[in-house]
């Protein structure tokens, strides 16, 4: 300013969504109870699967009917501690995730 004063401006919140297919789980690491969030460009079936270290099936999917955005709690609580990969299908797109499951 020219009186030597300053101000700040109040702080915005921007979230910038794309045309993908977007996935993000915490917490991470977990200890079992975590969610699961899922955006997609509109509504879709989506299929999650929680794939082992090798990233073959560990015994947990799900399908679900999402209307563009879903918040979903994902237990993994009976699975042993390790790392293992959540995968998020749409039929046009995939995305997998890694995840500590500590004890």
């Amino acid at each position: 300013d020219r009186d030597g004063q300053s101000t700040f401006s109040p702080i915005r919140t921007l979230k910038v969504y794309g045309d993908r297919l977007q996935a993000a789980l915490w917490p991470n690491p977990t200890n079992g109870e975590s969610r699961l969030h899922i955006r997609t460009k509109q509504a879709a079936a989506v299929q999650i699967e929680v794939l082992d270290a090798l990233q073959r099936p560990a015994g947990i999917s799900l399908n679900l009917d999402i209307d563009a955005e879903a918040f979903e709690p994902l237990d993994l609580s009976q699975l042993p501690a390790g790392l293992y990969y959540i995968r998020v299908r749409s039929a046009q797109e995939e995305q997998v995730l890694p995840v500590q499951k500590v004890e």
